[in-house]
């Protein structure tokens, strides 16, 4: 009975943890055929985000590809959303 208890709540506080605007609309890698970070489609969720001087990129949460996007690149975090963080990625 207790495992029962402690897995509800366990559940209930995931479900308040969650953050971000939902789900994304992935496109192909960003930088390479190996990149975890994706392309980002607009939709409805993501339009506030988008920009026509960057580009609007999702890497999961985690990824160590992120502090090259971020050095490299000059990414900025803009959000989350399904497991994954949102960049700004400027146009070079």
């Amino acid at each position: 009975m207790k495992a029962v208890i402690v897995l509800t709540g366990l559940a209930l506080l995931a479900a308040c943890a969650s953050e971000g605007i939902g789900e994304l609309a992935m496109l192909g890698p960003y930088r390479d055929a190996e990149d975890e970070c994706r392309w980002v489609s607009p939709t409805e969720a993501t339009t506030a985000f988008m920009s026509t001087e960057a580009d609007l990129v999702a890497c999961p949460r985690g990824y160590e590809g992120t502090g090259t996007l971020v050095s490299e690149r000059k990414a900025e975090a803009v959000g989350s959303a399904a497991r994954h963080t949102l960049f700004l990625v400027p146009h070079r």
